[in-house]
């Protein structure tokens, strides 16, 4: 096989396992969540995330760093500095207007990311046309890994 052949089979075969894994990817992204049934919520957890969620952005409205509380994991205590918290809170403020309030919407899991928990509430924002999304993360030890306020998708989960 000459050299010129041997390069395009193998950007070919480069190309094509490109493909096979975008596809499994996009499999995988479409099925990584599963709705929690109601019956199922921990609602102890879920009553926890919306009154931090709360918390956070009703200081944010206000001006105020918020101490995160030992539910958060420590990577992410370490990294909402009120620099970062400010920025954070800018840009909401700046998407979505100022925050009003939020309600529980619904709970789901991983198989991609066992142990993960995610309650999403719909924000009610001054500016926001449409109720964003106000996502609390919990892993499996009870730890907050995640908070983001973010458009809602109706089909996410």
């Amino acid at each position: 096989m000459n050299r010129r052949v041997m390069k395009w089979s193998l950007a070919a075969l480069a190309g094509m396992s490109l493909l096979v894994a975008a596809t499994v990817v996009l499999a995988a992204t479409k099925a990584k969540y599963q709705r929690v049934p109601e019956k199922e919520v921990n609602v102890q957890q879920r009553d926890r995330g919306r009154t931090i969620a709360a918390e956070i952005l009703t200081g944010w409205r206000e001006g105020r760093n918020v101490p995160f509380p030992d539910d958060f994991d420590e990577e992410v205590k370490k990294i909402s500095t009120p620099e970062a918290q400010k920025k954070a809170a800018d840009e909401i403020k700046k998407l979505f207007g100022d925050y009003q309030g939020l309600e529980y919407a619904e709970t789901a899991t991983s198989k991609l990311l066992p142990g993960m928990v995610f309650y999403r509430f719909k924000g009610t924002f001054s500016g926001a046309k449409e109720s964003p999304e106000v996502l609390v993360v919990f892993d499996g030890k009870g730890k907050i890994t995640g908070f983001w306020v973010k458009p809602w998708d109706k089909d996410a989960y």
